[in-house]
This record gives structure tokens, sequence and C-alpha cells, in this order.
């Protein structure tokens, strides 16, 4: 859900356009970023009441570098042509740019939603009937992993004695 309705947005930005106060005063008193509210109001004047609207867009490349190429030419700012293309996210042009430049026009092809399929190392039965231990192999491993546990926790009782008892004074040869 969007964090403001199209509805709220729109009666914020008429009451800039009535000219009761500027854009930063009605963006304090709403508790909102004074640059969002300067963005809608550039929205609602490029598109109208559609500008403010909630819009689920994916842009092909050739409309990114289209937007790209008009920034640069025209020496625009990412929120002006964002105003001028309706687009809602204007930090999503500089990263259009950035891929652009780093990658050409195959940069701004869109990429599939969502993580990659990993791929999976399928093993033979026969690899794996060869790494498996005997049954006779695991008894004797058990056995002496048994015994280990044994010497320590008897280790660990010798140790814990020898902290309770007091250490006897030395006797002095005088």
């Amino acid at each position: 859900m969007a964090k403001y309705d199209a509805q709220f947005k729109l009666q914020l930005v008429q009451e800039y356009l009535t000219g009761a106060a500027g854009h930063k005063s009605i963006a304090a008193r709403h508790g909102i970023r004074p640059d969002a509210l300067h963005l809608w109001i550039k929205l609602y004047q490029q598109h109208g009441q559609a500008g403010l609207e909630r819009k689920h867009t994916s842009y092909s490349a050739q409309f990114k570098l289209e937007v790209v190429e008009r920034m640069r030419r025209e020496h625009l700012s990412c929120k002006q042509i964002a105003a001028l293309y309706n687009i809602r996210n204007p930090s999503s042009i500089r990263v259009w740019q950035t891929l652009y430049e780093a990658g050409g026009i195959e940069a701004l092809a869109p990429r599939p939603k969502g993580r990659a399929a990993a791929m999976r190392k399928f093993t033979k039965p026969d690899d794996r009937a060869a790494s498996e231990k005997t049954l006779e192999q695991l008894q004797r491993e058990n056995e002496y992993l048994r015994t280990e546990v044994a010497y320590l926790k008897k280790l660990q009782e010798i140790r814990a004695r020898q902290q309770a008892t007091p250490a006897k004074p030395k006797r002095s040869a005088s």
C-alpha cells in the first residue's frame, strides 16, 4: 500500500496552487518531505490528477535510453525529467544513467525479478555408494569416539578435584 493516497496528494497540491503557503511550510505542517511535495506539484502540473495516481510500470530499454539522452541533451535534473515523463521515482533515472554509462543499451534491458535459480550438482548413485562407510567401520568409529569422550570427562573430574582441594603449604627447613 502506498504511504500517501492520491486524494491526500491532490489536497496538498491544491493547497499550494491556491497560494496560501509555500511548499515547504505545507510539507512541514503535514509531516512530509518538501521535495516529495515539490515532485507531486510538478507531476500534477504536467499530467493532471493522473500524475498523482499510483503507477506500476516496467520501462523498456528504448524508453530508458530516450529519458537518459533527453536529460543529457537538455541538461535537466532527475526530478525535472521524472515530471516530464511521469516517472514516480526520480532516483531510478540516475540508476539508468549509471547503467547506460557502464554497459550501453544492453544494461538498460529489464531484468527478471527474483533470485536466480541455483545450479545443483547431482552425483551419480555409484559415486555415493563408494564414499559411504560400511556398518562395521561406523561401529568402530563410534566406539572410538565414546572412549575419547569418557577419557575427557574423567580428565575434567580430576582437574575439578585438584582445584577443589586447597594446596598444602610447604614446610620450610629451619
